[in-house]
């Protein structure tokens, strides 16, 4: 039986999965960044970490850098926390009519109003259910008032012609 905002339903519930992956990644990140001390000799520096490089530079003050190798800023800082999402999600986002959340702190409150949307949803799916229930009540004794008109008529119409059968033979 296909129940009435089912798909509605369907499609909130699955942005509230989706937004909860988003918060269980961040905490996943945030695990991972654990503050490692290293032992750093005096007179040396330590160099930022390059992404696709697994090992550690510790550079010696006054030390020149080699050409084409320089020492990334430490000041610089790169975006974190913002979400980048697929063009599929952010239609999603705009077939339950709200905003994808760009950061971490926007997801309390988008679930909450995922929440608030998901219970008027079912709210309106129990009494449309409700409402088609009744109807088919009605529809089943509309259906039995017609089997049973039918049948009255077709007694009507036997008895009228056994009537008319007898009356030539009545005739003759």
């Amino acid at each position: 039986e296909d129940l009435p905002f089912q798909d509605e339903i369907n499609l909130v519930s699955q942005v509230m999965t989706y937004c909860k992956s988003l918060v269980k990644s961040e905490e996943k990140k945030e695990e991972k960044k654990t503050d490692t001390k290293f032992e750093v000799p005096e007179g040396s520096e330590m160099l930022v970490k390059k992404k696709d490089d697994d090992s550690l530079r510790v550079v010696v003050k006054g030390q020149k850098a080699k050409k084409g190798k320089a020492p990334e800023a430490a000041g610089k800082k790169k975006e974190t926390g913002k979400f980048k999402h697929q063009l599929e999600t952010l239609h999603l986002f705009g077939s339950v009519k709200l905003d994808p959340p760009l950061t971490a702190d926007e997801i309390p409150a988008l679930l909450e109003k995922l929440e608030g949307k998901l219970t008027e949803l079912k709210t309106k799916q129990e009494d449309a259910t409700k409402d088609l229930r009744e109807k088919r009540e009605e529809a089943k004794k509309k259906l039995a008032e017609a089997a049973a008109n039918v049948e009255a008529a077709k007694k009507k119409l036997d008895s009228h012609v056994k009537a008319e059968k007898a009356k030539p033979a009545e005739e003759e």
